[in-house]
């Protein structure tokens, strides 16, 4: 009774502890979704972009054609010369000069750290929007990525489950708790049954991920090409290393199939070194080699796989070797030492799983309102499942196998020698044993299989991000961007006065250069969000001769400066008590609009202004517009 009491409070703390902790999480995990863009998804330009610029929140690695641009009838009409940053985070593709007045689509496919495929797209016009008709060309042709394709994925990272599960599992389970089982010729052929399920999934990953992750289809797995090989350069080289830890295994199960009892000890510790280098491979191809905290999670990834791992690959033995009434003093001996080991894996899993959950999810609302959520649920209850079905096993092992003590022999003056003996289980009690332990490897084999689809899914954290992103870009009263045809630029005021280091700045001198003018306020909550973005712009595009100058306005000196620190702000500030300089700009942007970002080109005319957020993205693509444009033939100073 008070084993079910214990199985049964875990189940709960499991669950409510899981939802405690996403109900008080914020977004966690962001993986390699789209950031920002330029032209953004909505947006309305009047005038044709140079090019199409995507900033994804990580690296990516992109094919020949990760992105494409296709006009109102879904034709081409990029360029197909794309650039990226030297960090892989930002794709850029040029454009033809003179695109017609029309709406336009964008589409990506990349892959991420993690080496998930992610792909999406978006609109945005020129002059005015017009009406699409067809739909985007998959990128293998008519056939495209076929179901099979799609499916494959998981089925072959369920595949490498469960070779984990009868391979490192049921052998490390044999040295720690049944040396015997060394020479039974049942756990052997499980055994080398799970280095064949994990030979032919490795395999199938080398020659199949490249197709998959392109979107092709199932023959463009023969017909080869440079094109297919970009996934990341980390994937491939962790499969290669997989691959020769997997022989050593192998080396390792034949060592351990000899009779030779004296190694035993040494075998042990070399098995769970090997085993423990195999099963990181995993990690740091899933979800937990990218984000935040990345040791963390790869540590309680890798303490949730081999908890996983140990516990369904001795379900396995136990079923399959141990199950005969022959056996029946083998398993008297074994059961005892496994139903703790089987609890102590329980307890990994719920506490590593609840940290897994909140760092993919991070909210409560992702755990019932997405796809990836509900999955998960399912797992989860999956989970509950199994874990009241080793609750009764447990127990049945309380009642039936507590070691009794019990008098030998008397030995020297009088004493008893007193020995722990476990009762030996009947045929019967064998035959319903048996039936607990097929029903606990099915029910293991299901969360395996929702296992295998969870990792192969990408998580909702990019597309909720994503969509905040495009919200903030687009929605009534959030950021507006308006892009100035040549032809019709105001000139910029103007603008000089005093900095934050107390020293002068005019704008006039900056005549030659692209300038790029940001009014913030350490008291504007938005501009600490846009922040890092115009940091990160302005050191990066400094060598390209790109200026940024910021409006401090209506601002105390002190607050100033400790928000020019926090965010590590290289480029000057003007001191804008009363408002005047922003003022300069009327007309341009509101006095009130904090913040507001305006873009000058070489001329000295104002090219684009941001009213609201400014993104990454948003702002790489104007400067990299106004760059392309010819350099002014009168330029008036510049330094």
């Amino acid at each position: 009774m008070r084993s079910r009491r214990l199985i049964a409070r875990l189940v709960v703390t499991l669950l409510v502890g899981g939802i405690a902790v996403l109900g008080l999480g914020s977004s966690a995990a962001a993986h390699a979704g789209l950031e920002s863009s330029y032209p953004a998804d909505g947006q309305v330009l009047p005038v044709a972009p140079r090019q199409v610029t995507l900033m994804f929140r990580e690296s990516v690695e992109a094919g020949e054609n990760a992105v494409r641009v296709f006009d109102d009838r879904m034709r081409r009409v990029d360029l197909g010369s794309r650039t990226d940053s030297a960090r892989g985070q930002v794709l850029t593709m040029p454009l033809p000069g003179a695109l017609p007045d029309g709406t336009y689509t964008v589409a990506w496919r990349v892959v991420s750290d993690d080496s998930h495929p992610v792909s999406g797209s978006q609109r945005f016009s020129i002059g005015a929007p017009s009406t699409v008709s067809g739909a985007i060309p998959p990128l293998g042709g008519p056939s495209g990525s076929s179901a099979a394709m799609t499916a494959i994925p998981g089925v072959l990272r369920g595949l490498s489950y469960l070779g984990l599960a009868l391979g490192p599992g049921i052998l490390l389970v044999v040295l720690a708790l049944w040396p015997a089982g060394l020479r039974d010729s049942r756990a052997r052929r499980l055994m080398w049954s799970g280095v064949a399920a994990l030979g032919l999934s490795t395999l199938g990953e080398v020659l199949l991920e490249p197709v998959w992750v392109n979107g092709l289809s199932l023959p463009d797995t023969w017909a080869g090409g440079a094109g297919l090989d970009n996934q990341s350069a980390r994937f491939d080289a962790v499969l290669a290393a997989r691959f020769y830890l997997l022989l050593a295994f192998g080396v390792l199960l034949a060592v351990a199939s000899t009779p030779r009892r004296t190694i035993r000890r040494p075998l042990l510790l070399t098995t769970v070194l090997v085993t423990s280098s195999l099963l990181v491979t995993w990690p740091l191809t899933g979800h937990a080699a990218v984000g935040r905290w990345v040791p963390l999670s790869v540590a309680v990834d890798l303490a949730h796989l081999t908890a996983m791992t140990v516990w369904l690959g001795g379900l396995a033995l136990l079923a399959v070797s141990l199950s005969r009434a022959s056996q029946a003093r083998e398993l008297a001996t074994m059961l005892p030492g496994f139903s703790r080991l089987a609890f102590g894996s329980v307890v990994v899993l719920a506490v590593t799983g609840t940290y897994q959950a909140w760092r993919q999810l991070g909210t409560l609302g992702a755990l019932f309102g997405s796809p990836f959520g509900r999955l998960l649920l399912v797992k989860l209850g999956s989970v509950a499942v199994l874990v009241s079905l080793g609750g009764l096993a447990r127990r049945w092992v309380h009642r039936r196998l507590r070691p009794v003590t019990a008098s030998v022999r008397a030995v020297g003056d009088g004493d008893t020698l007193l020995v722990d003996q476990s009762p030996q289980p009947s045929a019967e009690q064998v035959r319903m044993l048996r039936r607990g332990l097929v029903a606990e490897v099915m029910m293991g084999a299901v969360v395996l299989g929702l296992t295998a689809v969870l990792v192969a899914s990408v998580s909702v954290a990019p597309a909720a991000n994503q969509r905040a992103a495009q919200t903030s870009r687009g929605a009534p009263g959030g950021t507006r961007v308006t892009i100035y045809p040549a032809a019709s630029r105001a000139q910029a005021p103007d603008v000089r006065g005093q900095t934050l280091d107390r020293d002068r700045l005019a704008l006039a001198d900056l005549r030659g250069k692209v300038v790029v003018v940001n009014v913030w306020g350490s008291w504007c909550q938005p501009c600490r969000k846009e922040a890092p973005d115009l940091a990160r712009a302005a050191r990066e595009m400094a060598p390209q001769g790109v200026r940024f100058v910021g409006i401090d306005a209506r601002d105390s000196d002190a607050a100033a400066r400790a928000f020019v620190r926090s965010f590590n702000i290289s480029y000057p500030s003007l001191i804008d008590d009363d408002g005047r300089l922003t003022l300069e700009f009327a007309g341009v942007i509101p006095l009130s609009a904090v913040p507001s970002t305006v873009v000058i080109d070489r001329k000295g005319t104002i090219a684009a202004k941001v009213v609201g957020i400014i993104t990454y993205g948003t702002l790489r693509g104007l400067i990299d517009d106004m760059l392309a444009e010819a350099p002014s033939t009168a330029r008036k100073g510049g330094s």
